[in-house]
């Protein structure tokens, strides 16, 4: 099969930077849709565009993510997207990684697998993103991608609470991934079984909740917003994007549980206000 290598990246001035007291916010959309092998992960694209869609609209039309994004890579590849797109990266910036690929998890470590077979260890994606400055939220959309912030959890309050060997222990660190470590991710189809009707479960839960929805290919209502206040914030994104989880697995015997790892859940990751 002839490889598929798309990499949409320094496209800054197409898209205006969202500038507020966090600084500057660049997002990179990276997914694994068909594998040398022959393998293929219907909805794989699907997914990765549409979260970078999500991130280009999050703060309106005005100013928004910087967002790049890149389809079916290896390890070196997503690397250095990684180091084109926040290289410039400052202190009181927001930088933000959504992955999706085919995951899997070992001795409480998890990792993805890359388009040629090789894979990313949970360890060595943090080493990636380790230098860069400010913020860092990280999106890990695969199976068992729990076990990157720990292979235990229990939920106090509401909120999870993460332990085990959690590869981003950091305050540098917001994390969310889409299933726990011993679970599986899966994929939804809105109507036939082609890559445009199909997506994870996870992708549209997180872009229905931001206001996008990657179906359709168009602006929503904030679905996460619960207080109304026009804004999302880490946690209502993570607290609808569960729910919704739960609801498009419901008819089926399949389950996969949002998790989180996170210093500041009141972060705000979209705002409509004044639109």
């Amino acid at each position: 099969m002839k490889k598929l290598f798309i990499c949409l990246l320094t496209i800054f001035l197409l898209m205006p930077a969202c500038r507020s007291e966090a600084g500057v916010y660049r997002a990179l959309s990276a997914g694994v849709a068909n594998y040398d092998d022959g393998r293929v992960r219907v909805g794989g694209i699907n997914s990765t565009k549409g979260v970078y869609d999500a991130l280009s609209r999050c703060y309106g039309p005005g100013y928004s993510f910087l967002s790049s994004m890149i389809i079916d890579f290896t390890s070196d590849e997503l690397f250095s997207a990684i180091t084109s797109c926040f290289e410039e990266a400052a202190e009181n910036d927001v930088s933000f990684l959504y992955i999706n690929a085919h995951g899997g998890c070992e001795g409480g470590i998890s990792w993805i697998e890359t388009r040629d077979g090789s894979v990313i260890t949970a360890s060595e994606l943090e080493k990636s993103l380790r230098g860069i400055p400010g913020k860092v939220i990280l999106f890990l959309d695969a199976c068992n991608s729990g076990g990157s912030i720990g292979n235990q959890t229990r939920f106090v309050g509401g909120f999870a609470d993460v332990f085990g060997l959690n590869s981003f222990a950091s305050d540098k660190y917001t994390v969310c991934v889409s299933c726990l470590f011993d679970e599986n991710s899966y994929r939804v189809t809105a109507s036939s079984a082609s890559e445009e009707s199909v997506s994870t479960v996870f992708s549209r839960a997180v872009c229905e909740g931001l206001g996008w929805d990657l179906i359709g290919d168009r602006s929503t209502a904030l679905k996460a917003d619960s207080d109304l206040d026009r804004q999302v914030t880490f946690y209502e994104l993570v607290a609808y994007s569960r729910r919704r989880c739960m609801f498009y697995l419901s008819s089926s015997q399949n389950r996969q549980t949002i998790n989180f790892f996170c210093a500041d859940p009141s972060f705000v990751l979209a705002d409509r206000k004044g639109l």
